[in-house]
């Protein structure tokens, strides 16, 4: 009866307990929300086992009803919310502005909640859909700048394994129930044998345990064009949904971002125009910076971890045809990695064939 009168009233599904942390987190906060006055509002619904909703006043007294007071509350799993609050923490000593603040944190023995801050402006998913290509320029600029302050801040000179095609070997399982028909089986053709999808991601796991990336940064570890915020009035980027963000290469963030665009199921000439050119943008961003560090392995590594993200995201794509497109250039990477392998060419000579990046 609660809930059904918490639902009444907030015009959102809401548990008892999770309107109790709710109000526990608000009276730690400064968000000066009465519960009379509180407004609540699906954001993403449930995302990584969590329950994300924005909150903020009513607007029935002009004294809280402004922008800056509302929050994102989250609530669920106590590990990743936990961990989510870290990982704020981490990033706020690394730019202050670049993530949200913390206004509270709660946690019991089967669920913890987080309130944070809400951050106003498009993601940049929505800034390349629908804003100018002047204001999408802006937005890359910026966050180009943004990534090398990140990358120059936190980097670690200590080579480090890779682990891209063991991640991709852990999403197979989840992959082959939405696109069974994406792998395929030994073959012979005349003298030609043709590996298995698992025998190549084995051979190219071969690969990938004598590479090291050179060095490390703290990266996002989520890196899809829907976490990237761009606030045009203050002229920033922010990054949201940090559960997932650690110590890495930085080509895994790089590939993430890139693939996220090409996925979109979006086919409208110009559009995916507009996709390719932030695809190339940001692939040009990292191979300078590459060619800047002396990274002789960027192409190599960038392959696994492009053939990693194109595979585990047909998950995601119920699109048959964008989804195949994506399964068909992850193979493509890894034989050609598997080749380079096999026929013991020199690492730094691997050349990433640029076309694989765009659709359309």
């Amino acid at each position: 009866i609660g809930e059904a009168l918490l639902l009444s009233i907030l015009g959102e599904k809401v548990k008892i307990r999770q309107f109790e942390a709710l109000q526990q987190s608000l009276s730690q906060s400064n968000l000066k929300i009465s519960p009379d006055h509180l407004e609540m509002s699906s954001y993403w619904g449930t995302r990584s086992g969590c329950n994300i909703t924005r909150v903020g006043s009513d607007g029935r007294n002009e004294d809280v009803a402004k922008p800056e007071q509302e929050g994102i509350f989250k609530s669920g799993n106590p590990r990743k919310i936990l961990q989510e609050k870290k990982n704020i923490e981490t990033w706020g000593g690394i730019l202050p502005d670049l993530v949200p603040r913390i206004y509270a944190y709660q946690e019991d023995h089967s669920s913890a909640s987080l309130l944070i801050e809400f951050i106003s402006g498009p993601t940049l998913e929505a800034m390349i859909i629908s804003h100018s290509p002047v204001e999408l320029n802006e937005a890359l600029d910026h966050l180009k700048k943004t990534l090398r302050m990140i990358w120059d801040k936190t980097i670690e000179y200590k080579p480090r394994p890779i682990d891209y095609m063991e991640q991709l070997q852990r999403r197979l399982d989840a992959i082959r129930e939405v696109h069974p028909d994406f792998f395929r089986e030994e073959q012979k053709l005349n003298n030609l044998n043709l590996s298995s999808t698992e025998q190549l991601i084995e051979r190219c796991r071969l690969q990938e345990a004598e590479i090291k990336a050179p060095f490390t940064v703290f990266g996002h570890g989520d890196f899809n064009i829907n976490n990237i915020l761009f606030n045009n009035q203050k002229q920033r980027i922010h990054f949201i949904d940090l559960y997932r963000s650690h110590r890495a290469d930085y080509l895994e963030d790089i590939a993430v971002i890139m693939v996220s665009n090409f996925r979109l199921p979006l086919f409208d000439p110009v559009l995916r125009a507009r996709l390719n050119l932030v695809i190339r943008e940001l692939f040009l961003f990292s191979r300078n910076y590459a060619a800047s560090m002396k990274d002789q392995t960027f192409a190599l590594r960038l392959a696994l971890a492009l053939a990693r993200s194109f595979y585990t995201s047909t998950r995601f794509e119920l699109n048959v045809k964008l989804a195949r497109e994506m399964a068909l250039r992850a193979i493509f990477l890894l034989e050609s990695v598997a080749y380079h392998h096999e026929h013991k060419l020199d690492r730094k000579d691997f050349s990433l064939a640029e076309d694989i990046l765009y659709f359309g």
